[in-house]
């Protein structure tokens, strides 16, 4: 679909059309206000229904654009079509479709979704209900734990030039602050998650929905014509403050064989390994503790997950542990029978573990998303634990590279909520790039160390992933995360092939942070196109700098202290590897 023009403008308008039909980005006098603006099919497990998109006819004149897409949604009992328009003219921006059922098929969601971007938070907006009231409200700030928004057919919100309109038609919908799952956006979708769901679609039941967008400039001065399209400039980089640089553990998974693993472990230098057990009936994972047990002397991280009667499984574990409890360095406590720990299965490690774990530093919080944590939380004070804990991974709503690459803009906020709902320190992990098991599937009950089978990422191996955590861990270093576990050692979600096998861009990343004494702060002047983390040796001097794109175009970055010029592949990452330090950087203290 190499025919469909990147960006089109209407009047005040101008928005980013993809190739699969769907718009990227929507700006009103260089203001974005839709960061994205699609039309989704959940099954009724919340899974993502693939669409094949073709975009078969584009008509650009003086006045604006129309557009007409078509899209067939496919998979397991689903199939549904849908016809789309998209017209702009100078009265706004509208997109339209109409869709029929071809299968009988349950479903959790059908229709648009509007992603609002981050750069709204704590701005004012006004909510246009469906009895036709309105009320006033606030893009959040922290990451909101439940629906801001509620019973909304449009919003009102000013910019610099005018106030903008967003109206939808078809359905009642309300807006989710999608931070909870990583997302670097707030979403508004249909239908109200207060309805039954899922819904039964019969063949040849219909759907139509629509989106709206006006504009009402403060002056007739506000241009409408004559828009420059720049030309992208390089990306400039200088070095900032000396930061600290969290501890990196790598996740044991249920390929890994760690005794054949031993020489990559080596070369990582992880600062400690992630151990799941599952305190139920029986200890689960105690062969894989028993295993790292035996490796040369790497310190551990015990994540228990602790069930309804975990009494002889933690007592297996006391024996395990005893005079071995040295090489723990921390434990994660969480309750298999909760969204996030809870106080029975603290005072039950405490009580049975006893001695054992005297002066081990206790975590607590969630081994899922953000929003287990948000909507269920827990203070370390009450619990007497020392850091909290969420997981994070970016492809839970939306799996396209550009979209992953943004995630990292949410993290901030996310670290800063879960920092003052617990009262202390935040430790991140696993960081995978899908959901290691669904979550939200009715009557399914979750293995804490399995992994479902849509766990595993194409990407996972490729420049992009390696990309995704430079990003990342840039935002996690700015943000004061004090721990971060990273993806498993092997296999379809690891860092190598197998044991002895191929070794993939995360693994060189990784390998330079345990190389690395201490951070150092990057700036720049596009932080949304590029990402960049400096590595120092302990005398502060820089020796290594993780680059990556964080966009589809190319970028060219420069560097401020020595004049270097780095051309970076669309979402690609390099690794500048320096024997004398950065100009400006020797004997940095």
């Amino acid at each position: 679909m190499s025919h469909v023009p990147h960006t089109l403008r209407a009047g005040n308008w101008e928005i980013t059309l993809s190739a699969d039909g769907a718009i990227s980005s929507a700006r009103v006098c260089g203001t974005e206000v839709l960061h994205g603006l699609i039309i989704a099919v959940r099954d009724d497990k919340w899974e993502t229904v693939p669409a094949s998109v073709e975009v078969h006819s584009v008509d650009v004149n003086e006045h604006g654009f129309s557009v007409k897409i078509h899209a067939t949604h496919s998979g397991g009992d689903v199939r549904f079509e849908w016809d789309g328009r998209l017209t702009g003219g100078p009265e706004g921006i509208t997109m339209d479709f109409d869709g029929i059922a071809v299968t009988d098929f349950p479903s959790n969601r059908i229709g648009f979704v509007a992603l609002h971007p981050l750069t709204w938070a704590g701005r004012a907006v006004t909510i246009v209900h469906s009895d036709g009231s309105t009320s006033e409200s606030i893009y959040p700030v922290a990451v909101s734990p439940h629906q801001p928004f509620l019973d909304v057919v449009g919003f009102r919100q000013a910019t610099d030039d005018g106030l903008v309109s967003i109206d939808f038609g078809g359905d009642v919908f309300e807006t989710e602050d999608q931070r909870n799952w990583s997302d670097a956006s707030y979403k508004t979708y249909s239908r109200p998650l207060s309805l039954p769901f899922p819904v039964i679609w019969k063949k040849g039941d219909t759907a139509h929905q629509s989106v709206r967008l006006g504009f009402e400039p403060y002056s007739a001065s506000v241009a409408t014509t004559n828009r420059v399209e720049l030309e992208r400039e390089d990306v400039n980089l200088q070095l900032g403050e000396s930061v600290s640089l969290p501890s990196v553990g790598l996740t044991l998974g249920p390929d890994d064989d760690l005794a054949a693993l031993t020489p990559e472990i080596a070369a990582l230098a992880p600062d400690f390994l992630r151990v799941d057990l599952v305190a139920g009936d029986e200890l689960g994972g105690v062969h894989v503790l028993r295993d790292a047990l035996t490796l040369p002397v790497i310190p551990l991280q015990l994540t228990l997950h602790v069930g309804k009667h975990p009494t002889a499984a933690l007592e297996e574990l006391r024996d395990v542990l005893e005079g071995e409890s040295a090489r723990v360095t921390a434990i994660a406590i969480l309750d298999s029978e909760a969204p996030a720990t809870t106080e029975r299965v603290v005072s039950a490690v405490r009580s049975i573990l006893g001695e054992v774990i005297d002066g081990i530093p206790l975590i607590v919080g969630t081994d899922d998303n953000l929003a287990e944590l948000n909507r269920n939380p827990v203070s370390l004070h009450e619990l007497g634990a020392s850091a909290v804990t969420f997981c994070l991974n970016p492809g839970v709503h939306d799996l396209r590279s550009v979209s992953m690459l943004e995630t990292p803009d949410a993290l901030p906020a996310m670290v800063e909520t879960a920092r003052s709902l617990a009262g202390g320190p935040v430790v991140l992990g696993p960081l995978t790039l899908r959901p290691r098991r669904n979550l939200y599937r009715a009557g399914v009950r979750i293995d804490r160390t399995g992994r479902d089978a849509s766990a595993t990422d194409e990407r996972q191996h490729s420049a992009v992933a390696a990309a995704w955590l430079i990003a990342t861990l840039g935002a996690a270093v700015a943000a004061g995360v004090t721990a971060v576990s990273l993806f498993e050692i092997s296999g379809p979600r690891g860092i190598v092939a197998s044991p002895g096998g191929a070794r993939y861009p995360l693994f060189d990343v990784i390998a330079e942070l345990g190389a690395a004494d201490h951070a150092v702060g990057c700036v720049m002047d596009r932080p949304s196109d590029v990402a960049a983390l400096a590595l120092a040796n302990d005398s502060g001097a820089v020796t290594t700098l993780l680059l990556a794109n964080r966009t589809d175009t190319e970028q060219t970055i420069v560097l401020a202290e020595s004049g270097e010029r780095h051309v970076l592949a669309p979402f690609g990452a390099e690794i500048i590897r320096r024997d004398a330090p950065l100009p400006g950087q020797e004997g940095t203290q």
